[in-house]
């Protein structure tokens, strides 16, 4: 997990990325990226939005609970949009550990 995120911090081509979408976000209202994670501790969600100064932090989380308390927080996000052509303009990715047996 920590070379992943090194290798992620240091992208290039992501970086390049995320400075042409900060550019033209104003032009694209609405328009992009939150992250949520667990702090550093391990005790709490945070969102993470570009469009803000600090991490948000959502509440207690876990290991165990983070996939759904996360879910939860993105289905309030969603149902905050009242535009119906925009309620199906959300993309989701996640990336998680493979469950192991046993």
């Amino acid at each position: 997990p920590e070379k992943l995120l090194q290798m992620l911090l240091e992208s290039k081509s992501l970086g390049d990325i995320h400075a042409s979408s900060a550019a033209t976000a104003g032009t694209r209202q609405g328009r992009h990226f939150l992250t949520f994670t667990r702090s550093q501790e391990g005790g709490s969600l945070l969102e993470l939005d570009g469009r803000r100064e600090h991490p948000v932090n959502r509440g207690p989380t876990s290991a165990d609970t983070f996939l759904g308390d996360a879910a939860v927080e993105i289905r309030q996000l969603m149902n905050t949009v009242d535009d119906l052509e925009s309620q199906n303009c959300f993309s989701l990715v996640a990336l998680v550990r493979q469950a192991t047996n046993g």
